[in-house]
């Protein structure tokens, strides 16, 4: 696990995408938000979120509890009379002075957190900071899963102009990523049916042309999938828009296109990180090689990248057949994504956005 700094601005990197990276590399410590007035604090254990106690002032807890347990104003003087006076946790005194269960007040924490947490999704600037520290244990009231809190906090956000900025060009398709945690999340009925839409290999304008529902709400499910990368933009590849009609020549054009960017892809990262190239390559389909239908589940990783795929004239009677056909190009856009992504998670998002726009040129003829 790695503790190391991990620091920046929400300019660049939205609070949203900032915590699903935290997340996807299970960092631990204290991250700091600086605002001009005002710093807070959030504590993660291997990516996921902790509520601390007393971590939030009272003042937020005396409106919260009114609002939410509909607690007597003057019961609840009365009870944060004794915080300040004994120095006793809230949790006590909620329990001694205000009547409520210890599950009660526990619950009522946890959740009043969450809604002091969800108003930070909308923050368009600040600098964070993560610093490798640990909270006393008897300071730890819950751990939370940070996807789930991530995909409420979307939902919640008002400020559509920050989710719209955050979104990929028009022309870029859009895939489920087979390798993310989507079989584990609690999605709501709207973002099941966009993932489903999303499943037939569409771009984005072509997205925007067939789902029900308004533009803003696209986007904002949207923004949550790519935030968590449950779905991943790519370029608009050569086989993924080819004619309809099959042929022999055309099924030859794409397994040669589709070769000629994982070539390429290999030298990419080969001049980054030299030899260990193709083990990050063939890592990543080994990821996803259980979800690939026959023959490119047998597809091998060649020295130079390229994939040691079936001939042509082996396959050309089963590509007539549109479904076997479906079936092929969403595979090799699949591996082309695996890869893609394996690009994203080792050298960083800038040079994979110079490697996505360099593939958008090869292979096109």
């Amino acid at each position: 696990m790695d503790n190391s700094h991990f620091f920046g601005q929400l300019s660049s990197l939205p609070w949203p995408r900032l915590l699903a990276q935290l997340w996807q590399k299970k960092k631990s410590g204290c991250l700091e938000l600086r605002l001009e007035k005002e710093t807070f604090r959030f504590w993660l254990s291997r990516g996921n979120m902790l509520v601390i106690a007393d971590s939030l002032p009272l003042c937020f807890w005396s409106d919260f509890l009114q609002v939410q347990r509909r607690l007597d104003p003057q019961l609840l003087h009365q009870t944060f009379g004794q915080v300040k006076e004994k120095g006793w946790p809230l949790l006590r005194c909620l329990v001694d002075y205000a009547g409520l269960s210890p599950e009660e007040a526990w619950d009522c924490l946890v959740k009043g957190w969450k809604e002091w947490f969800y108003d930070f999704f909308d923050l368009t600037t600040g600098q964070y900071a993560l610093e490798p520290m640990t909270p006393e244990d008897s300071l730890v009231y819950a751990e939370l899963p940070t996807p789930e809190l991530i995909l409420e906090g979307i939902r919640r956000m008002k400020n559509l102009n920050l989710i719209e900025a955050h979104l990929p060009e028009a022309h870029y398709i859009l895939q489920v990523n087979s390798n993310s945690q989507l079989t584990t999340l609690s999605l709501t009925p709207v973002e099941k049916y966009i993932i489903r839409l999303l499943g037939t290999g569409l771009s984005l304008n072509e997205f925007y042309s067939r789902c029900h529902l308004s533009r803003q709400e696209c986007q904002r499910t949207l923004f949550a999938l790519l935030s968590l990368e449950l779905v991943i933009p790519v370029a608009a590849s050569a086989f993924s828009k080819k004619s309809a009609s099959p042929t022999l020549t055309q099924l030859d054009n794409v397994l040669a296109s589709f070769n000629e960017k994982c070539a390429f892809i290999f030298r990419f990262v080969s001049k980054e990180i030299g030899p260990v190239a193709w083990n990050v390559l063939e890592k990543a389909l080994e990821e996803i090689r259980p979800h690939l239908s026959t023959p490119l589940a047998k597809a091998t990783l060649q020295e130079d990248g390229r994939f040691d795929l079936p001939e042509a004239n082996r396959l050309v009677w089963q590509f007539l057949n549109d479904p076997f056909r479906q079936a092929i190009l969403r595979d090799l856009n699949e591996i082309l994504m695996a890869e893609v992504l394996a690009v994203k998670r080792t050298l960083g998002p800038e040079l994979e956005r110079t490697l996505v726009q360099s593939l958008e040129k090869i292979g096109e003829g």
